[in-house]
C-alpha cells in the first residue's frame, strides 16, 4: 500500500528538534528512521515532550496509575489540545520508546474513536522490570497489553527480549517484530591507524542508563595501574575518583558534549568498556556499534538483554565477560592491549560485523516495509 496522502508522525522524548534546527553535523539513529520515512509521506509531525506542561489533574492520574502498575506513565508532558489534533488526523504514529507510548495513550485511544490510526512502538526493556506484589503486577500486565492491543507492530531492539516477548504474549506474536538498532555509518567510521603503544591504555565509558554498572566502574577505577579514563557520564561526581579519570558530564538530550566530540573520544580510545548489570533492556547497544565502527574494541558484560549473540562472538568481533569482576576486567583489558594482534582481529572482524548488519539503511528499508 503507497504510503502517499498519508499522515506520518513519529513522538519522541526530547532532543531531536534541537539538533534539526543546529547547523552541527549529527548521526541519525536515535530519529529511528523519521528523516527517511517522512520524504515517502505527503504530510510529517514529530512531537517531543514538553516539561514545562504542567497540569495537576494529569499528574494525580500519572502518579496513580504509575504506583498502580510501575509504569511510565508521563501524560502532562505530551498531552495538550495541539499534540491531539495531530494524532487524530495521522495514519502512522511512530513511539520509539515505551515511556512516550504509554504517555501517548489517552491521546491515542480518543484518536482512534475518530479513524483508523496505525501505531508502532519501539521497546526497550519494557519487559524486564520484575514485580513483587501480585496486584501491582496484574495491573502491570493489564495495561502491557492494552498498549500490545493497540499497537499494529512492535519493534524489539533486543532479540532477547523478542523471544521473552514471543514465549509470554503469544496472543500478540504476529505484531512483533526483530529489529535491531542500527547506527549511521556516514558518520561514525573508522579511524585510519590503532593508536600508537603508550605505557597508559586509554580507556572510555558512555552512558546515563540504570542498567550500567556504576559502582563497579568506581571500582574498577580505583583497583587500576596505567589506565587512563574517560569518563562520559552524568552519574559520577568528580570527588567518586582521586586518580586517572577525566569526568566530563553530559548526555545525548543536552548535547553538552557535541557528537563530533564523541567520536574524537572513541578515536583516542584504546578501548570502550560498558559493565552491565543483568537485564532484558538492549543497554549499550548504541555505545558499542559506535566504538566498534569506529574501530574501537568494546568489552562488555553479556546480559540477556544482548541484542543479539548470534552476530558476536567472544575475543572475535568483541570481549564478552560473564559478570563485572575487577580483577578479571583488569587482567583482560592489559592483555588485549599488550597483544596488538588480538586487538587488530577485534577491531577488523568488528567493523565487518557492524558494517554488514547494523546500516540504518537496512534499517530504514524494514521500517519501511511495516509501515506500507
Amino acid at each position: 500500500m503507497s504510503l502517499k496522502n498519508k499522515t506520518l508522525t513519529y513522538i519522541f522524548l526530547n532532543g531531536r528538534e534541537e539538533r534539526i534546527n543546529s547547523k552541527l553535523n549529527f548521526p541519525y539513529e536515535f530519529f529511528y528512521g523519521y528523516n527517511y520515512l517522512k520524504n515517502f509521506y505527503s504530510e510529517d509531525n514529530l512531537i517531543e515532550f514538553d516539561y514545562q506542561n504542567k497540569s495537576i489533574v494529569l499528574r494525580f492520574l500519572e502518579k496513580f496509575l504509575n504506583k498502580l502498575s510501575d509504569l511510565p506513565f508521563f501524560f502532562q508532558y505530551i498531552t495538550t489540545v495541539k499534540n491531539y489534533r495531530i494524532i487524530k488526523n495521522s495514519d502512522d504514529i511512530v513511539m520509539t520508546n515505551q515511556r512516550v507510548a504509554f504517555s501517548s495513550l489517552l491521546m491515542i485511544f480518543l484518536g482512534k474513536f475518530r479513524k483508523k490510526i496505525n501505531v508502532h512502538i519501539f521497546v526497550m526493556g519494557l519487559l524486564n522490570k520484575k514485580v513483587n506484589y501480585k496486584i501491582k503486577k496484574n495491573f502491570r500486565e493489564m495495561f502491557i497489553k492494552i498498549l500490545f492491543s493497540t499497537s499494529k507492530s512492535l519493534f524489539f531492539l533486543s532479540k532477547g527480549e523478542y523471544e521473552f516477548a514471543l514465549d509470554n504474549y503469544e496472543k500478540y506474536k504476529d505484531k512483533f517484530v526483530f529489529e535491531p538498532f542500527c547506527i549511521d555509518l556516514d558518520f561514525w567510521r573508522p579511524k585510519k591507524e590503532i593508536n600508537p603503544i603508550s605505557n597508559e591504555i586509554n580507556v572510555l565509558f558512555i552512558g546515563n542508563d540504570g542498567s550500567r554498572d556504576y559502582e563497579f566502574i568506581k571500582s574498577l577505577v580505583k583497583s587500576s595501574k596505567n589506565i587512563n579514563f574517560n569518563l562520559i557520564t552524568n552519574k559520577f561526581e568528580q570527588d567518586d575518583f582521586d586518580k586517572n579519570v577525566n569526568l566530563l558530564n553530559g548526555s545525548w538530550v543536552d548535547n553538552k558534549i557535541t557528537d563530533e566530540e564523541i567520536k574524537d573520544y572513541y578515536y583516542n580510545a584504546d578501548l570502550t568498556i560498558i559493565p552491565l548489570i543483568e537485564t532484558l533492556q538492549p543497554s549499550g547497544q548504541s555505545v558499542a556499534l559506535q566504538s566498534i565502527a569506529c574501530g574501537t574494541p568494546v568489552l562488555i558484560t553479556r546480559t540477556s538483554g544482548f541484542w543479539d549473540t548470534s552476530k558476536f562472538k567472544n575475543k572475535d568481533n568483541i570481549i564478552f565477560f560473564e559478570k563485572n569482576d575487577t580483577d578479571q576486567w583488569l587482567k583482560q583489558i592489559e592483555t588485549i592491549y599488550k597483544d596488538k594482534n588480538l586487538l587488530l582481529k577485534i577491531r577488523e572482524n568488528g567493523l565487518k560485523t557492524v558494517e554488514s548488519n547494523y546500516s540504518l539503511s537496512g534499517f530504514y528499508k524494514n521500517l519501511k516495509n511495516h509501515l506500507k
